[in-house]
Formats: C-alpha cells, structure tokens, sequence
C-alpha cells in the first residue's frame, strides 16, 4: 500500500517535471508533431521511470559517489513523509536496518555496523511508536487510498458514460459514409466533434457552405489518430486525478491536436481569412464534449494568433536538445540505478526499494553461472544455507546490513558479502574478483530442485532414519513413475529398464563396480509390484546396494545433500532359510504384515520393541503384496530402524555413556552385532519363501 502511494508520488513528479519543459519552452512554437510526440512520451515516461530497475558496471566508483549520496538523500526525504502513512510499515522497514544511500567498503566495514545494543534500541523506540498508534482505527495511508480509489471510480464513471453517450448517438443516428470518413448528421445543438473513425456535425453545419473546411479540419483529426492520444490521456488523468499538472498535460494534448488540424486545413489550400471567419463563427457557447476532438474547443483567439504566427525558425529547433538533459536528470532522480566497482556497490534509491530486505531475500535460489561456487543457497529466517555442490552443506547465522550478507562465523569475525537483487535474481560476490548469479525458485528444498533437473513430478516418501550420499559420482540413478522410467539421464519404457541399467553401469570405472549404489526416486503411491520386479533386475545384474530417495523428516524445507534410506538386496545365490529351521537355530522370528489393512507401524513397534527386547537372536520379516504402497513399505522399514536405534542408542549409552551416533567405528560395530537390523522381505504374491 505505501509502495503504491510512492509510485503515484514518483510518477506524478516526473510527469509534472516533463510537461513543465514543455510549458516553458515548446507550448508557443510551431513545430506541433514534435510537440505532439513529446506530450505522449511525457505520459510513457512518468509511468515507466519510477519502477525502472537499471544496473551497469563501472571501473571506479568515486565520481558517482557524491550524486548517488546526494539523489539518495533526497528521495529519502518524501519516502519516509509517506511511510510515516502507515506506521506498522515504517516499523517493519525499521527493523530491516535499511539506510537512504546504500554502500559497502570492505577497508572500512568495521566502522559502519552499529552496535547490538543501539539496533536493539532503535527497535524499542519504534515499537513504542506503533503501540501508542494502534488505537487508531484506520491509518492515514489506507484513509489517502481509500480517497484515491473513490477519485478513480468517479472519473472512470464519467468517461464511461461518455463512451455510453456516443454509443448511443451512433446507434440512433444514420451514418453516412463522405470523404473517407463516417459522417453522423445530428439535430442536437453540439459544436462539431470527432471521435475515432467518425465525424459528428449539427446539420445546420452540413448544409452550410462551409462543411468542406469543417470536414477538412476533423478529417485531420481521425487520419492522424488523434483519438488514440485522447484515451491514453484521459486514462491517464483517471490514474492521477489527483494531479493538477495530468489535467493540464490533456487540455495540452487537445490544444496541439486543434493546431495540428487547423495547420492542415490551411496546408489544403482553404483560405485562411474564411477559415478563421468560421471559427469566429462558431457560438463558443455550445457545451463541448471532453472525450473528443471538439471543433471550438479551445480559444478560438490562441488558434488564431497560431495560424497567424511566422514558423518557428532553426533556433526555436534548437530547444528540443533540452529534453535531453531534463530526461537525463528525471531518469537520475526517479529510475532505480545501481552502479557495481570494484569493492563497492551504489544506489540511488532508499528505504522502500532497499534490496536489503530480508522479506526479499528469504527463499531458495539456484546457481545459473557455469563454473561459479555454490549449486544452492537458502535464506530463512535467521540461516543462510550454501548447498556448495549438491553435497557440501554450510549453514550461518546471518542478517542483512546495508548491501551485505553479514555471516556470523563461529569462532571467527563476521564475514560481510555484498550482494545485489535484481527482480528474481540475487547477485553474490564471494570476494573482490568472483562471484555467482543465483535465480529465485518456488521450491522450499533441495530435493525439490533435484527432482525437478530430473523432471520428475513425484512425491518420494518422508523418513526419520536417513543417510546423506556423499559420493554421488559412485551413484546410479534410476527412477519409476507409472511406466516410464529415467536412468542417469536416459528414459524409457518399464521394459527397457534392464538394458539402460546395464548401459550406464558399462560407463563406470570397473574397480568401483561392486561399490555402486542405485539411487532410486519412487512416488509414494507407486504400488510395490515395479519396485519388486525392479528388485530383481538389480539381482540379476549384481547391483544389491539401494539408496531409496526420500525426504528428511527433521528438515523437510531446507537445503540438505541427496538423502536416502538404504537397503542391500540378497544376491540371487542366496541360501534361504525355511521358518520352521529358525527354532533349531535358536533364532526367534518376527513377521510385519503390512498386507493387514488393521495394522500400522504404530500399532506394530510395541509388539517388535517387546520381541527385540526378549530375544538374543532374531529375524524379522516384512511381507508386503502387489498392490501395497511404496510408502507404507517406506514406513514399515522406517519403523524397525527407529526401533533397533532405540535400542543401539540405549545400549551405547548404558555402556559407554555416549550416544550411538557418537561413538566411533569400532565401537559402532560392536553396538551393531548387538542389535543387528536383520530385515527379510517377502512379497506374498511372487515370493514362495521368505529370504
């Protein structure tokens, strides 16, 4: 709302800067298409400038430093008279530590940060501020919008029932085609008037012997589209109703239209003593029509004394040169510009548009520079996470300060990276020399990102015991969606998988092959029939490492490496073992129907918790079907590991005082012949043994 009442503020200032050079300096003169271009662009221009974002590189910022300080101070000036509109903005704006003119120096950088105590200071004093005004019902910006609102539904009103008018005088009239234009002959006591394609004429005119010069004059009008300009203006005065200046711009605009068409009537070969006659003729006392291009509309004396004028020489000519400097300077002061040098970074724009926001900022965004550091970053609220390669994470605490990333390094001092945003991309410079160019997504993770570079539409499944794969060049991707299946970057049908498999597996290193995992991505709802018949594809080639892509469940929207809950599949000489041979072995055994629609993992862990707890050695076996889910067979594996790390952990603790994850590798081992995992599958509807 306030950013809104600024663009209205700024485009009103440079419209009226623009139209006050035309008023000074080319309103008298002769050369009306030029006049006439001028007037349009004014329109373009005070539009368009104030939400320009413009950024170039310089080799030394010091000659633009004083400008940028001194334009940045100026704007500063009204931004915050209309921030002060709506204190709970001001407030948040305040928070952010936003300052007018925005630059960083890495030589001098310790002397500009604030202490922790005057920020939090500040803060107090504002909060104050807006506590002593939330007693007020409405503020004074949403009462000033409001207003303006109220002024826009007017004036579109009226031109509406403008259009509604001539619609209506079209419909009950017959139009008569005459010299190339629609002539309508009306009984009504109207000055002569066109609009768009059609010319309107009391029929006392029509049947005088001056129609052809009357004619002249507005055919003038519709071959040079002067109902073009006409709208354009007035849906413009509609939009700054409230500006003095917008209204004169459009009398402006109507003037040059009527100079242009009696220059043209003239240019025709119609006397000019008659001519003028006729406009002295006119009864200026006849209601004009605002939309249109009216015949007497304006004083018939300024057209006169214009008809009459000696043409503006070569000299006058010259004054279209100050335009140039003019755009330059409301360009300057009202476009948002950002100068990047060498360790330092200008703008000359404040408060509102400070790119420093940490509302701007926070979100995911993705690397789009070649051979630059960083695959992903992350701003939350209070961390900025750098997925460095699609494995190596660092995470900071950090805040935003002037036109830098200020990361808060434990043991270390502050690092500040400057940075620029501009619309969805965020610059970041990592020193003096390098930097990268990250891209705004809609994803709140990485795995998201991943899946996505795969063009993939899948929901994996979310799991509290994962591992991160740190060797992704060691990996195999293969992916299941219904039947279409993705192999590193090759896709197919279902029965293609075998083939792509074993082609890409030919690409690795030979010495690596008995240590590569399949790095599988399912959708959720994928019944577990392709995930079996994709079991024994892996069999059959000797691929028995599984790295299931999953979601982290303690970090489900964040930046995190590839995560996965991992399986070894027996190799297809596997002995198997019959249930009634498990007593003999003095090994219990524990069977996990997830085929029971009655059971849950829930209901299920007290049960395994209580077998685990009771037996020395043990099997447990999951028994699915066909048509069971990927992810209630993802949450019945989760379920068992949750279990036996309860108790990995229980035991490290009660032995060695430390949790399990703590422990090293030797004593992890150990934890483990303890409380081994020991999960056999079964698929009830192809398997006939359990293995």
């Amino acid at each position: 709302m306030v950013k809104f009442l600024l663009y209205l503020f700024e485009s009103g200032l440079c419209l009226s800067i623009l139209l006050l050079v035309y008023i000074f300096f080319f309103r008298k003169e002769t050369y009306f298409r030029f006049n006439r271009i001028y007037l349009i662009s004014i329109m373009f221009f005070s539009l368009t400038i104030p939400i320009v974002h413009v950024s170039f590189n310089v080799s030394n910022t010091q000659k633009y430093e004083s400008p940028f300080k001194e334009i940045g101070k100026f704007r500063s000036y009204y931004e915050q008279l209309i921030a002060m509109t709506d204190p709970e903005y001001l407030y948040a704006q305040n928070n952010q530590d936003n300052s007018g003119f925005e630059e960083f120096d890495y030589d001098n950088y310790s002397n500009t940060l604030k202490s922790e105590e005057n920020i939090k200071n500040s803060a107090i004093e504002t909060r104050h501020e807006l506590q002593s005004t939330k007693n007020i019902r409405i503020s004074i910006a949403q009462l000033l919008l409001i207003t303006y609102i109220i002024g826009v539904i007017i004036f579109l009103s009226r031109i509406l029932i403008l259009f509604k008018w001539i619609y209506k005088t079209i419909s009950n009239n017959f139009v008569e085609y005459q010299n190339d234009v629609k002539l309508i002959k009306v009984n009504d006591n109207l000055p002569p008037f066109s609009f768009l394609g059609y010319v309107f004429l009391n029929r006392d005119i029509v049947s005088s012997n001056q129609s052809d010069q009357v004619l002249a004059h507005e055919k003038a009008h519709i071959i040079q589209k002067h109902s073009a300009d006409l709208l354009l203006a007035h849906f413009l005065t509609i939009f700054q109703w409230f500006n003095p200046l917008a209204w004169i711009l459009q009398k402006a605009i109507k003037t040059n239209h009527e100079y242009i068409a009696d220059s043209e009537v003239v240019r025709k070969g119609y006397n000019l003593f008659d001519y003028q006659e006729l406009l002295l003729n006119q009864f200026i006392s006849i209601p004009s029509v605002q939309l249109v291009n009216n015949f007497n509309l304006i004083s018939i004396k300024k057209r006169i004394a214009m008809m009459n004028k000696i043409k503006s020489g070569f000299k006058a000519k010259l004054k279209a040169f100050l335009i140039i400097p003019f755009a330059i300077i409301t360009f300057l002061m009202f476009a948002n510009l950002t100068v990047n040098g060498p360790r330092k970074v200008l703008k000359n724009f404040s408060f509102f548009e400070s790119q420093n926001s940490i509302n701007q900022v926070k979100g995911l965004w993705k690397n789009e520079t070649k051979d630059t550091y960083g695959y992903l970053i992350k701003f939350s609220e209070d961390k900025f996470s750098i997925l460095e390669n699609q494995v190596k994470l660092k995470e900071y605490d950090y805040k935003i300060k002037d036109n830098n990333i200020v990361l808060n390094v434990p043991n270390g001092e502050p690092i500040a990276l400057k940075f620029q945003i501009t619309n969805n991309k965020i610059k970041i410079w990592w020193n003096d020399l390098n930097s990268s160019e990250f891209t705004k997504t809609s994803f709140e993770n990485s795995l998201d990102v991943f899946l996505a570079e795969k063009n993939l539409n899948i929901t994996p499944p979310t799991v509290k015991n994962y591992k991160k794969l740190e060797k992704l060049e060691l990996c195999l991707f293969v992916s299941i969606h219904e039947n279409k299946v993705i192999v590193q970057n090759q896709t197919g049908e279902f029965a293609d998988l075998e083939k792509l498999i074993l082609e890409e597996k030919s690409k690795f290193n030979q010495l690596d092959l008995n240590i590569i995992t399949v790095q599988l991505a399912v959708d959720e709802n994928t019944p577990m029939k392709q995930v079996y018949d994709f079991y024994q594809i892996l069999r059959k080639i000797n691929l028995l490492k599984i790295a299931f892509v999953c979601y982290p469940d303690d970090n489900t929207t964040n930046l995190y490496p590839p995560t996965a809950f991992t399986r070894k599949l027996p190799p297809m000489d596997a002995e198997e073992v019959e249930i009634e041979d498990l007593p003999a072995m003095s090994i219990k055994y524990f069977e996990i129907d997830a085929t029971n629609i009655e059971n849950t993992p829930e209901t299920i862990k007290p049960n395994l918790t209580k077998f685990i707890s009771e037996s020395e050695k043990y099997i447990k076996c999951l028994v699915f079907n066909n048509s069971t889910t990927y992810k209630n067979y993802t949450e019945y594996n989760d379920m068992v590991w949750t279990v036996i790390f309860e108790f990995r952990n229980q035991y490290a603790l009660e032995k060695y005082n430390i949790e399990y994850k703590s422990l090293g590798n030797e004593l992890q081992k150990e934890v483990r012949k303890k409380y081994p995992i020991i999960l056999s599958q079964h698929n009830s509807d192809e398997d006939t043994s359990k293995k």
